[in-house]
């Protein structure tokens, strides 16, 4: 009797363990169907409650979220105005596109803008872009004659952590190109660092200097004949970044990461539409190289000094900074007198070594570790420069500026 008494227990035990397999088997199923076919743009949900997809179905999804920007680019020089195209992700369902900035540093005033999804096409507004991560941002409109809501697929933008070496890497292309995707592996997340070429006034320099990048290499060698470039993803449902076109020691191709992205976007869009739309006024007033852009512009240009392309003008080497650049890496030289409000806040030449906002003090290591501080700035905000100058490099002062 007792016998059966315990086969009657199991045998109702088991029934109630398959009953919740069963049940969390349809909900996760329920699950599955409702971001595949329900509510299909979160691609990057799609990927994480269903991992079992094939890499041509995880192609073909980041193909949707990859869109092409067409607008009209006017030279800077010259002021030809021509049509160009570049790549970039929708990072929002409601049409928030990234992409590469320096596509779009000389775009031209009131251009149209029309960005090509899976999803139709759309106008856009170009929201803001920052040449030191290399990154834009776009919010996309109906165009006249549309109308309802705007709905794209869209992907994440991967965390810094999250972009990890010896990963799976989709390399998608402008859904315009005959290939649209391409496999390959991230080989190394180190610091790349790179100066970009340009031309002005016949004179060869420096336009900017890559500082962050990742190198990633194609499985097929074939892919390296007709790749014009694109965005990277993981197989997680994670936008890497985008590609920048150029071998680094002729073992990959670089990509600058998507993930600086986050220190401005939010910030951005908030403003964007407003009387005042978001502006960084301490990145926009200080001018400042650090080691890497001196030895990127004296490869290139070792006499007349540095280039800088937002004002079209060329800055001088000095003697003092040229020496003390040359033993440092933990800081940033201004190369014009930095003005706030008609006022000179610090001269040229000046050396800044730390940054204190609100209760924290973060040393500056380098121009791009300055641009990370400068964006936790928040308007009406207390700052706090600490600075020395190339003759006195022992003496620490201080300045305040209210943003």
């Amino acid at each position: 009797m007792a016998k059966q008494k315990t086969m009657s227990k199991n045998k109702k035990l088991f029934w109630i363990i398959f009953s919740i397999i069963l049940s969390l088997a349809v909900v996760y199923m329920f699950v599955v169907i409702y971001f595949y076919y329900i509510s299909p743009t979160n691609i990057s949900l799609k990927l994480a409650v269903w991992p079992f997809n094939s890499d041509k179905a995880i192609g073909e999804m980041y193909g949707e979220a990859t869109v092409q920007v067409d607008f009209e680019f006017q030279d800077p020089e010259s002021g030809q105005v021509s049509e160009k195209s570049a790549v970039g992700v929708n990072v929002r369902e409601n049409g928030v596109i990234i992409a590469l900035y320096k596509d779009f540093r000389y775009l031209k005033q009131n251009s149209e803008i029309t960005v090509s999804t899976s999803n139709g096409v759309y106008g856009a507004d170009f929201v803001y872009g920052d040449i030191n991560y290399n990154l834009a941002v776009f919010k996309c409109h109906n165009k006249p004659g549309r109308t309802g809501q705007i709905k794209i697929p869209y992907v994440n933008i991967a965390s810094r952590s999250q972009v990890l070496t010896g990963q799976q890497v989709f390399v998608v292309s402008s859904p315009k190109e005959e290939v649209l995707f391409r496999k390959g592996t991230l080989l190394g997340s180190s610091k790349y660092v790179h100066g970009e070429d340009c031309v002005f006034s016949n004179m060869v320099g420096v336009d900017y200097v890559t500082k962050d990048g990742y190198v990633f290499a194609f499985s097929d060698a074939s892919a390296y004949v007709d790749f014009k470039g694109g965005a990277i993803f993981d197989k997680a449902g994670n936008l890497y970044g985008f590609s920048v076109g150029y071998y680094a020691d002729e073992l990959g191709f670089v990509f600058v990461p998507s993930y600086n992205a986050n220190k401005f976007l939010n910030k951005a869009l908030a403003a964007f539409g407003t009387d005042e739309p978001y502006e960084n006024v301490l990145l926009k007033n200080m001018m400042v190289v650090d080691l890497y852009d001196m030895d990127c512009h004296k490869q290139k240009n070792p006499i007349d000094g540095f280039y800088f392309s937002e004002t079209r003008t060329w800055e001088g080497y000095t003697e003092q900074i040229e020496k003390y650049i040359d033993n440092r890496v933990d800081s940033v030289f201004l190369i014009k007198d930095f003005e706030l409000n008609e006022e000179t806040i610090l001269p040229k030449g000046s050396v800044i070594v730390s940054i204190k906002l609100g209760g924290a003090t973060y040393k500056i290591y380098d121009k791009l570790w300055f641009v990370d501080v400068l964006y936790m700035a928040e308007k009406g905000q207390k700052v706090i420069i600490n600075y020395s100058t190339v003759d006195a490099t022992e003496e620490i002062l201080s300045k305040e500026v209210i943003l």
